[in-house]
């Protein structure tokens, strides 16, 4: 048994924790709405994440192929022109362009 000071005492925490528990459950929902918007967001992007690989995978070009190894697989700029059989500095030189042409592209629009 919990003990109380008074009676009014607890009935003041009942209407306390009912309020609480209303409260808890309306932001449940929100909650819940929220997790639910997010889930389709991360299947897009898994989508979308998939139709990349598998574009760029089987795209011809050095840059595309850069990219590709770079961006898509995260190799170092070593692993990707080892993969490629080009040197480092070629790598520099193709990812320099792939900049060059994504800040171009965002200038455009």
């Amino acid at each position: 048994m919990i003990m109380y000071q008074s009676y009014s005492e607890l009935e003041k925490t009942i209407t306390i924790l009912e309020s609480l528990i209303e409260t808890y459950q309306k932001e449940s929902a929100n909650i819940d709405k929220y997790i639910c918007l997010q889930q389709n967001r991360l299947e897009e992007l898994k989508q979308e994440k998939t139709k990349l690989t598998k574009e760029f995978s089987e795209t011809e070009g050095k840059l595309n192929k850069v990219f590709y190894y770079r961006i898509i697989k995260g190799l170092t700029q070593e692993k990707t022109a080892e993969k490629l059989g080009m040197s480092t500095r070629q790598i520099q030189r193709i990812e320099k362009n792939i900049k060059k042409l994504s800040s171009d592209v965002v200038m455009s629009c």
